[in-house]
């Protein structure tokens, strides 16, 4: 199965997402802000990031910038969650590389599971 990253630093939302993914037979890793997230990126090469828009320390959007200028990176499936996103935000989003920009309040973790499959 894949190995999954998930950025987020709700907790709440942080569990559900992870025991859903590890009922699913995939290896999660987890960071709770941005340069967390960087350093899981290069050091563990996931199949695919699951990151929150807003984490702590440096922004999701920051970090699929900066994975975006490295080539041994920059090919990893992105998703972002976020709570809320204008359309300026979701559209520099996909220009950096992000497969998906889902807003949290319209999915189930059925629609989640749907959309990562899609890129694994």
């Amino acid at each position: 199965m894949a190995k999954i990253l998930l950025v987020e630093d709700d907790e709440v939302q942080l569990k559900a997402l992870k025991t859903m993914f590890v009922e699913d037979g995939h290896q999660v890793l987890t960071a709770a802000d941005g340069y967390e997230a960087e350093e899981k990126i290069k050091n563990e090469l996931p199949d695919l990031i699951m990151m929150d828009f807003y984490i702590p320390k440096k922004m999701g959007m920051a970090v699929l910038e900066d994975m975006k200028g490295n080539k041994d990176i920059a090919e990893i499936p992105v998703i972002l969650l976020t709570n809320f996103a204008d359309q300026i935000s979701v559209k520099k989003a996909k220009e950096l590389g992000a497969k998906e920009c889902l807003l949290k309040a319209d999915l189930s973790l059925e629609d989640i599971k749907e959309k990562v499959n899609k890129y694994l």
